[in-house]
């Protein structure tokens, strides 16, 4: 079947505007935050280096007020409060995966798409830099 024709039989809406929510980032009033709570981001020793690699670009991007920070303020329809914790946080996890990187304390190996999609993977995990991104 054409994809086209196939998307269709699942008749489908189209959204005009979609809302960013909170899935326990900590950015609204009231939330649990049982990620902050928890010391996730602390206790992570292995992650995914591509993943790393966009929060970069976002950390970046939000500090600089670059494309993403606009969109945010422009068309997310958060309150500028949300957008400061917003940026606060995701600053803030990058620079503490960040320096754990470079301390050596977590490493950049965790590609599951190769693990488990990759009949011909090697059991050695390739490490990536903390500098190379």
């Amino acid at each position: 079947m054409h994809e086209e024709a196939k998307r269709g039989s699942f008749q489908p809406l189209r959204l005009r505007r979609s809302a960013i929510n909170d899935n326990d980032a900590g950015v609204r009033r009231g939330y649990a935050k049982f990620a902050m709570k928890t010391g996730m981001l602390e206790k992570l020793r292995h992650y995914n280096p591509h993943l790393h690699k966009k929060l970069a670009h976002l950390a970046d991007d939000l500090r600089s007020e670059g494309v993403i920070y606009q969109w945010l303020v422009n068309n997310s329809g958060l309150s500028s409060k949300e957008i400061d914790s917003m940026r606060e946080r995701t600053l803030k996890a990058y620079v503490l995966l960040q320096a754990d990187c470079k301390s050596g304390s977590l490493k950049l190996d965790l590609e599951p798409n190769e693990f488990l999609f990759d009949p011909n993977r090697k059991e050695d995990n390739k490490e990536h830099s903390c500098e190379a991104l």
